[in-house]
């Protein structure tokens, strides 16, 4: 039996306030240690890749720039060495670069094709943005979800409570304690929505 089928099954079959606060208790947790850094892991890995399409897109323009300077023979630059070191370099032959094609394995382009290269693996990680923004919405439905169970659970035990203190006009303490903590359980659920 997974969650839901649990939140539903003890809202029907509900027989004191303690089970009750138990469900309360343990959607609360649910919502922060299993939805929440279920969202935290996949937006991270979005950015991720929203970083090397940031990246790629810059290794576009500065491969225009090169060849957009066809007078040149030879371009002095910086290159880093690692650890915020950098070392001047001569570029010699501008006419071809070494890409990274994956896991570690470069090969070397003319700058024309590094370009449709580079903008076909920016298409690809471009759907793997897309894939990544669905797991996301995903997650974020599942958490509206356990919230707006809670919220309803929450209004109608208020609303049983209401109708029960109505008819028979006796507040008791364990009453008006009850119907705080329904409260601020709403009030709690409510914030965790917006």
């Amino acid at each position: 039996m997974n969650f839901y089928e649990a939140l539903g099954n003890a809202a029907i079959n509900e027989e004191n306030k303690e089970d009750f606060k138990k469900l309360i208790l343990k959607s609360e947790s649910f919502i922060d240690d299993v939805l929440h850094e279920q969202l935290k892991e996949r937006q991270k890995k979005r950015d991720e890749i929203l970083q090397d399409i940031f990246d790629m897109q810059i290794l576009v323009e500065n491969l225009k720039l090169f060849i957009n300077m066809k007078d040149q023979k030879q371009i002095e630059t910086l290159t880093m060495l690692g650890c915020d070191s950098y070392v001047y370099a001569d570029i010699l032959d501008k006419n071809k670069i070494f890409i990274q094609i994956g896991y570690e394995f470069y090969l070397e382009m003319s700058l024309e094709d590094a370009i449709v290269f580079l903008k076909k693996k920016i298409n690809l990680y471009e759907d793997k943005v897309a894939y990544w923004n669905k797991q996301i919405s995903r997650v974020k439905a599942h958490i509206q979800i356990v919230i707006t169970l809670r919220i309803s659970f929450l209004t109608e035990r208020f609303y049983e409570w209401y109708t029960c203190s109505l008819t028979s006009r006796v507040y008791n303490d364990d009453m008006i304690l009850f119907l705080f903590s329904l409260l601020l359980q709403l009030m709690r659920a409510i914030s965790n929505l917006t």
